[in-house]
């Protein structure tokens, strides 16, 4: 939005507090989500799309990023992990795309292994291509002690670079509100991940998981407080998920990002996507 010139939009958010929005703004809003979940904030992809305004220029820039990728894995990393590195980065979008979006080494290779594995995914966190969010066994302070390393979800360094390597048409992603929802949700979740983490005051994502089926999606700590965050793709979709995380922790605010208007209803706010940027403030 800042590369587009709309920062009266941004302002405008920022300045408006807890009141819900009004209509012409989210729609507005939500023309620039989509237009993100397309082209991504690589400087590369959004310089195509101010110098072009052709998406397909846009997604060929981003094509040329992956390969650059491929190639740097056989000329940086230690020739026994090519392939692994491969097997890891190949996969994470058919992970993401799951129902359950906890990352196996089974699915990247068949046969493979934790400790087989391990070093090429640490050596793509390392160079900042992926992000891994680990499982927390409880939400309590400090969650770094409740932190399960061995259970992790895998994300891409960029939405709009998961998009064209998903092979999603650029076209799908402009003509419905539906995409949100595609890939159960894959890309809509990458953009929340990618939010979060840019937020100087969360130092480090995590997500939960019940002894039965509840999953929240992303869990952080800012102070004493620790905030649960839903991700709910398609406007108006609920979940058990996180009121059963509420009914067990009690949080003073949890959080759902979708596509719904902005609101406060009881210890519940609920976020549009395209306002994430703005969470800082909300939750003062």
């Amino acid at each position: 939005m800042l590369a587009l010139n709309a920062e009266a939009l941004i302002n405008f958010i920022r300045e408006e507090g807890l009141r819900e929005l009004p209509s012409p703004i989210t729609e507005k809003l939500t023309e620039y989500l989509k237009l993100y979940f397309i082209i991504g904030g690589m400087p590369e992809a959004v310089s195509a799309w101010i110098e072009t305004n052709n998406l397909m220029e846009v997604e060929e820039r981003q094509r040329a990023i992956l390969t650059k990728y491929d190639h740097g894995f056989s000329r940086r990393a230690p020739l026994k992990y090519t392939q692994k590195l491969r097997d890891i980065w190949e996969s994470v979008p058919l992970q993401l795309a799951k129902d359950n979006k906890k990352y196996f080494y089974s699915e990247a290779r068949k046969g493979a292994r934790f400790r087989e594995y391990d070093f090429a995914t640490l050596w793509l966190i390392d160079c900042g291509l992926l992000r891994k969010v680990n499982k927390i066994d409880k939400a309590a302070i400090p969650l770094k002690f409740y932190e399960n390393y061995n259970v992790f979800k895998l994300y891409f360094l960029d939405v709009g670079l998961l998009r064209a390597m998903s092979e999603l048409p650029y076209s799908s992603v402009l003509d419905d509100v539906r995409m949100f929802d595609e890939f159960k949700g894959a890309l809509t979740e990458q953009f929340v991940m990618m939010e979060l983490t840019g937020k100087k005051d969360i130092r480090n994502l995590y997500y939960w998981v019940s002894d039965g089926s509840a999953e929240v999606d992303f869990v952080f700590a800012d102070g004493n407080d620790i905030y649960p965050v839903e991700v709910k793709a398609f406007p108006n979709s609920r979940s058990k998920s996180l009121k059963s995380y509420r009914d067990r922790y009690n949080p003073r605010r949890a959080i759902r990002a979708s596509l719904n208007n902005l609101r406060l209803d009881g210890g519940l706010l609920n976020v549009p996507l395209f306002a994430l940027f703005n969470l800082e403030n909300y939750l003062r």
